[in-house]
């Protein structure tokens, strides 16, 4: 029986994917990094809180409502690029119109999956801490026990939002036929997302450190200690410059993702169960 492609053929693929789709990613690249970024920069202006309970209603609120509306674009970000990939969008308007339609299944999915594999954890755990200190050893116990549970099960979903951006519209169908479909798969599929993981990081970082020299020159350049306006101008274009990069980083681990699950729904090991 034929099996997940290998690690280098998937990377190969990947890329070859993600130059096929340049301009919708580019283009996209660039509005999800003012999108995403602008929460931060909202709760940087009104003061992200060092500790809650110091914290002013307007931190707070800041916070609360920078975080919701982050979860959001993120979601919304992620299913642009799985709609560029899976639908094959030549521009980011198609993108768009293929990631608003998209969005909230892909949420639906990850509630699902979250009752499904993390729920009972905070059920069982937070009464027993409520208990008193006797009943924290078992609480600790328990917390532990699900996050082995959660690592075993969790990568059992990767084809979930894969097989939803595909067509599947029944969320809790698509989230139960991707358990079927990657049985036998579990070590493939750890595998590929701690590897590719570690190698995009390690380019992360390397581009990191060349952007953050060119800043720093940057900054002395321009007397960035004397003057305020320009110290805050050039934190604003760091942060863009570093969102541009995760979107591009993004971008490229959706293709691979998209990559390796089109091989392993091509040949599961598993029956779809009810």
């Amino acid at each position: 029986m034929a099996s997940a492609a290998p690690f280098g053929s998937l990377m190969s693929s990947a890329f070859t994917f993600f130059q096929m789709y340049k301009k919708p990613i580019f283009s996209g690249a660039v509005l999800f990094t003012v999108l995403v970024t602008m929460p931060q920069i909202f709760m940087q202006k009104w003061g992200s809180p060092q500790n809650i309970s110091t914290a002013t209603s307007t931190e707070l609120t800041a916070v609360a409502v920078g975080l919701c509306v982050w979860i959001v674009i993120s979601f919304l970000n992620y299913a642009y690029y799985l709609s560029v990939f899976i639908d094959q969008q030549k521009d980011m308007t198609s993108g768009i119109r293929g990631a608003g339609r998209l969005v909230w299944r892909l949420i639906g999915m990850s509630v699902v999956v979250f009752l499904r594999t993390y729920s009972w954890i905070i059920l069982l755990s937070v009464p027993l801490f409520i208990m008193g200190r006797a009943y924290t050893p078992l609480a600790f116990l328990v917390i532990v026990f699900g996050i082995a549970c959660a690592i075993i099960r969790g990568p059992r979903f990767f084809l979930a939002p894969i097989l939803i951006a595909g067509g599947d519209a029944n969320v809790r169908h698509a989230v139960s036929e991707s358990y079927a479909k990657t049985k036998g798969y579990w070590g493939k599929i750890v595998g590929n997302v701690i590897l590719i993981s570690l190698f995009c990081m390690i380019l992360i970082i390397i581009v990191s450190m060349i952007l953050g020299m060119l800043v720093g020159i940057a900054g002395v350049s321009l007397n960035m200690k004397a003057n305020t306006s320009v110290a805050m101008t050039l934190s604003v274009v760091t942060m863009l410059l570093y969102g541009y990069i995760s979107q591009l980083y993004q971008a490229y681990i959706s293709a691979f993702h998209v990559k390796l699950a089109a091989t392993i729904i091509a040949s599961p090991r598993g029956t779809i169960s009810a």
